[in-house]
C-alpha cells in the first residue's frame, strides 16, 4: 500500500511537470519587439506628461494637492479642475511666466511608484534617472483581462489576471525584464474617449491604434512653444543623432542595418556607419495640422525608408514615431527613430 502511494505521488508529480512544460499554440503572441507591446505599455503607464508645463519633465507626475507660484501669485491645485484655472492665467498673462513649484511634494513615476521630494534639485535628479513617459492618453481598458505568459520557446509559464493599469504596466515591465512573451485572452473591451469598442484579436487591436487621433499622442495640457509646430519638430530632429529602433511593415518587424542618422539643419542627412558617402535629404511640411517628414535617399539600400511619413509622435522618450500607408493596399508601415 505504501509503495502504491509513492507511485501515485510520482505519477502526479510527473503530470504536473509535463503540464508546466506545456507548449501552447500562441498565435496571438506579443513580444517586447512588437509595436503592439510598445503601444499597450504607453496606454497603461502612469500619466506623467500632462503636467510637464509644471514639473518640466516626463518622468514624474506631481500628485495633488500642491502649490505653485507664478508671477508672485500662488495657486493651490487640489483637483484636476485647478489645472485649467492655472492654464487660463498663463494664457492671459502678458509676462514671461515662471512657474515655481512649492516643495515638499509627492510625485509618482511611470509604474505608479510614489516618492516624496523636498527640492527642485531632488526633482531634477530623479527626472534624469527615471524612465520618461510617452503615453497614449485616450484609451481606457475595461478590466479585468487575462494574460497568458510564456517563455521565448512558447512554453506556458502562468496566467495573470490584470485588474488595473498599474498592474498591467508592472506586468509588462516584468515580462520585458525576463525576456518573456504574452498573449491576451480575447475578447476584451476598451473605451476610446468614452466610446466602447470590442476587441477580439491582435490585428483588431493594432487597427484600433492605427485609427487613433493625433491628439491621443500629445497629452500635455499646456505647452510653452513657438506657436509653429514645424519649427518645434525641426528643432527636435536637428538637436541630436538618431538610430532606427523599429521598422514594422503590416505588423511584422523588419531587420534594418544599425546606422546612425544625423538630420542636419541644411536639410541634408548624414548616415554614420554606411560605407559610402550617401546623398540624402529631409523635409518637413504641414497639411491640415498634420506633420509630414519626407526622407529621400539616393542609394537603393534605403528604399524602405525613402518615403513621405506622417509624424505620429516625437519626444526624447519615444523618439520619432512615423507612419506610412500604402495607397494601393492600405498596408501600414511604422518607422521609429530613437534619439541617442
Amino acid at each position: 500500500m505504501r509503495r502504491l502511494s509513492i507511485l501515485l505521488i510520482l505519477i502526479c508529480w510527473s503530470c504536473q511537470t509535463e503540464e508546466n512544460r506545456l507548449v501552447i499554440d500562441n498565435s496571438q503572441a506579443i513580444s517586447t519587439e512588437n509595436l503592439l507591446f510598445n503601444r499597450l505599455s504607453r496606454s497603461v503607464q502612469n500619466n506623467l506628461v500632462f503636467d510637464d508645463f509644471i514639473d518640466q519633465n516626463s518622468a514624474t507626475q506631481i500628485e495633488l494637492p500642491f502649490q505653485v507660484e507664478v508671477n508672485n501669485q500662488t495657486f493651490d491645485l487640489s483637483s484636476t479642475d485647478d489645472y485649467q484655472t492655472l492654464i487660463d492665467f498663463l494664457e492671459s498673462s502678458p509676462e514671461d511666466d515662471n512657474i515655481n513649484l512649492q516643495f515638499p511634494v509627492e510625485v509618482s513615476l511611470i509604474d505608479y511608484t510614489q516618492l516624496s521630494l523636498s527640492s527642485t534639485e531632488e526633482l531634477n535628479n530623479l527626472a534624469s534617472t527615471e524612465m520618461q513617459s510617452s503615453e497614449i492618453n485616450c484609451i481606457e481598458i475595461n478590466y479585468p483581462i487575462e494574460l497568458n505568459i510564456t517563455d521565448l520557446d512558447n512554453s506556458f509559464i502562468t496566467t495573470e489576471v490584470i485588474a488595473s493599469d498599474q498592474k498591467f504596466i508592472n506586468q509588462l515591465i516584468s515580462i520585458s525584464l525576463r525576456s518573456q512573451i504574452f498573449s491576451i485572452e480575447y475578447p476584451i473591451s476598451l473605451e476610446i474617449n468614452g466610446q466602447e469598442i470590442a476587441i477580439s484579436s491582435n490585428t483588431q487591436l493594432s487597427d484600433m491604434y492605427f485609427g487613433l487621433d493625433n491628439s491621443c499622442y500629445n497629452p500635455n495640457l499646456y505647452e510653452f512653444q513657438s506657436g509653429n509646430f514645424e519649427d518645434d519638430f525641426i528643432a527636435f530632429i536637428t538637436s541630436g543623432n538618431f538610430e532606427i529602433s523599429l521598422l514594422e511593415e503590416d505588423g511584422e518587424p523588419e531587420d534594418y542595418p544599425d546606422y546612425e542618422y544625423v538630420f542636419n539643419a541644411d536639410g541634408s542627412i548624414t548616415v554614420i556607419g554606411f560605407p559610402e558617402t550617401e546623398m540624402a535629404t529631409w523635409e518637413v511640411t504641414t497639411s491640415n495640422n498634420q506633420l509630414f517628414f519626407s526622407l529621400e535617399f539616393d542609394d537603393s539600400e534605403f528604399n524602405e525608408i525613402d518615403e513621405e511619413w506622417n509624424v505620429l509622435n516625437y519626444s526624447n522618450a519615444s523618439g520619432i514615431e512615423l507612419q506610412e500607408i500604402d495607397d494601393s493596399d492600405s498596408e501600414e508601415t511604422i518607422l521609429i527613430f530613437s534619439k541617442l
